[in-house]
């Protein structure tokens, strides 16, 4: 396995290849993982990643600021529940909306309006715990290259539960504004995590997530489910799913 100072030298030289920034220093590198240079700093020096200095932002864990509130409203039907984080939610959404401008490094040379959708920046603990994953390379992997298909799903998620939030509270400009930007989302995902409405993949989540959240039509989520359903069978009936699903 790659150490970090080999790792760094080549994100450098992809980065330098983009031809837009000249010369390659370590603060673009730290821009590109999005990491402040300190946290950049410290894992240069000790050649390991510093997973305690992570900001605590992946998606899927973060997004229970408005999942929770959700489930508990559907409960108890309480709109207080929901006053007291709408605003931390917003800005949440937000928050990802700005990251979901940026591009990660690995896709730096990706174009297109819907690409601004789709979240594959900042730290993500991705799907966790998935069968047949190793912990350790899986962390690893995240700081580099995180999971976007996770990260836009829950971003998705989160926006249209602000939506929902908000036209259940009374705030007719956010939940027009945040249900067409929740729209974007998920026509950005479909173009770029889905062909024709289909899943190819072997990993199980892919197929449980999109048709979960809502991120396909009827018709897609009825052959989506009826090809998990064939890849549990040749997985001998074994769930094969992490913690987000």
């Amino acid at each position: 396995m790659l150490i970090v100072d080999e790792i760094i030298e080549k994100l450098k030289d992809i980065l330098s290849a983009d031809g837009k920034n000249g010369k390659v220093f370590d603060k673009d590198v730290a821009n590109s993982l999005d990491l402040s240079q300190a946290n950049f700093a410290t894992m240069k020096n000790r050649g390991k990643i510093p997973f305690s200095n992570i900001p605590n932002s992946s998606s899927g864990w973060s997004d229970a600021v408005s999942n929770v509130p959700m489930v508990l409203y559907e409960f108890y039907g309480d709109k207080k529940i929901l006053e007291e984080p709408y605003d931390i939610v917003k800005r949440f959404v937000d928050f990802n909306l700005n990251r979901a401008k940026k591009r990660n490094w690995n896709h730096l040379f990706k174009s297109g309006k819907y690409y601004d959708y789709i979240l594959d920046t900042g730290f993500q603990w991705g799907e966790w715990l998935e069968t047949g994953s190793v912990m350790a390379n899986e962390a690893f992997k995240a700081i580099f290259t995180p999971d976007e298909e996770v990260a836009t799903a829950w971003f998705y998620q989160t926006t249209k539960q602000l939506s929902e939030m908000a036209k259940i509270l009374g705030a007719v400009e956010d939940y027009d504004k945040y249900g067409k930007i929740a729209s974007e989302i998920k026509r950005s995902y479909q173009i770029e995590f889905l062909k024709d409405g289909k899943v190819n993949s072997d990993r199980q989540c892919r197929y449980v997530r999109p048709v979960a959240m809502g991120l396909v039509d009827a018709n897609e989520a009825k052959q989506i489910v009826k090809d998990l359903n064939e890849l549990c069978i040749k997985n001998n009936y074994k769930i094969g799913t992490g913690f987000l699903t």
